[in-house]
């Protein structure tokens, strides 16, 4: 096997390539604007440069849009989220190559214009207070936003809130196509 010499350009466009396209990960946030809510847990986002983003809500798992509550969690997260400025906070890549991070939004508040407003809603805690979606433990998570997410599962199951409503509901990494 002969190996070919490399050009010092090829090696030039790896190392900017591969800057450019981990570069994001090691930011403490993203910011962008939600351009689509693809289901209950991930949404794609557009930065103030124009690129763009598909990125799964960290700590949560949605039922998948074909699950029963499928829709519903997507309704619910695009009223949060579409066509708003986000931040994604400690965003990653996870084992597949998908971006993950905790997703925050500012409150629906008329007093409020929408990019002066801090962002203080956690989407994926709304997730789950509405029965929306499963707590998903991460070791990514602290452990104070593991115990918020715990709590807000657990109070969802009580109150019966959404998915909960059923007396076995199926986790989309359980569901049988």
């Amino acid at each position: 096997m002969k190996f070919r010499f490399i050009s010092p350009i090829f090696q030039l466009l790896v190392v900017i390539f591969g800057w450019a396209f981990f570069s994001y990960v090691q930011a403490d946030s993203i910011t962008g604007r939600v351009t689509k809510v693809l289901d209950g847990d991930q949404i794609t986002i557009v930065d103030s440069a124009g690129k763009q983003y598909t990125v799964k809500i960290m700590g949560v798992d949605a039922p998948e849009r074909y699950q029963p509550f499928g829709d519903k969690a997507l309704q619910n997260l695009s009223v949060m989220v579409f066509n708003r400025e986000v931040d994604v906070e400690k965003p990653m890549l996870d084992r597949n190559g998908l971006l993950l991070g905790k997703v925050m939004v500012a409150p629906h508040d008329s007093q409020c214009a929408q990019n002066s407003c801090q962002k203080t809603v956690d989407t994926g805690l709304e997730q789950i207070k509405a029965g929306l979606a499963w707590w998903f433990r991460t070791k990514e998570q602290s452990a104070e936003e593991g115990a918020q997410y715990g709590q807000a599962e657990f109070a969802a199951k009580i109150h019966r809130n959404g998915l909960w409503s059923e007396t076995n509901p199926i986790p989309p990494w359980k569901w049988k196509y």
